[in-house]
């Protein structure tokens, strides 16, 4: 073998090393990533939900955009997923969006008149009394709905909508104004107004951790 030959052999033996070395270069680097990726997403699971719960915020300005059927799917769906004691699910949701019953939810509840006034959507969450666990200390019925009201203001948040929660369990008379608007059986206890809409303008969450609440195994 002449010695021209030699370094054509030994030219291509060197390309066809650098060729394998690059694959496997690049092999590790993919594999890498890929890991890595995939940690970042098992991570990012609990990190997006714990930042969905400390940035929301209580929204009572509303654009004009009406809450699609499909959204408000996902917002029921996301409310009976909630805990519910005995699993009874005593729960309803009556999905208000016309207009005129709206308005006079707005005259009925005074603490919610401003958000009432503009809203285009409002889900109110009540308790059939008739399906809640019995007990004869407490009644579960405002446990089960509360579970289900923050499961609506965190979904809510989520797709990027704005809520609020108006109680309406805290005055007899505006109970029963709402049971009249909604055409309530006695059976059936409203315990709040959830108004939402698309949010006008910017709200900021309130840091509301406070290490001189938190006690372990006793005061």
């Amino acid at each position: 073998m002449g010695k021209s030959q030699q370094i054509n052999v030994f030219k291509l033996l060197s390309i066809f090393l650098a060729i394998a070395l690059a694959i496997v270069l690049i092999s590790k680097k993919t594999e890498f990533t890929s890991k890595k990726t995939e940690k970042v997403k098992t991570l990012s699971t609990s990190e997006q939900v714990f930042k969905n719960i400390l940035s929301r915020s209580s929204v009572r300005d509303y654009t004009k955009e009406i809450v699609s059927d499909e959204k408000i799917d996902t917002l029921l769906r996301a409310a009976m997923a909630a805990p519910t004691a005995g699993n009874r699910q005593p729960w309803n949701f009556i999905v208000i969006t016309d207009t005129m019953k709206i308005r006079a939810l707005g005259q009925t509840l005074h603490f919610a008149r401003r958000q009432l006034s503009q809203a285009s959507l409002v889900i109110i969450v009540a308790a059939d009394l008739d399906k809640q666990m019995k007990s004869t200390f407490f009644p579960y019925w405002p446990f089960d709905t509360s579970a289900a009201t923050e499961n609506i203001l965190l979904q809510a948040h989520a797709m990027g909508l704005g809520a609020v929660w108006s109680t309406v369990t805290h005055d007899k008379k505006e109970a029963d104004g709402v049971c009249n608007i909604i055409n309530a059986p006695k059976n059936i206890r409203p315990m709040a107004a959830i108004v939402i809409g698309y949010p006008k303008g910017n709200s900021h969450a309130k840091d509301k951790y406070k290490s001189e609440n938190i006690f372990y195994n006793q005061f």
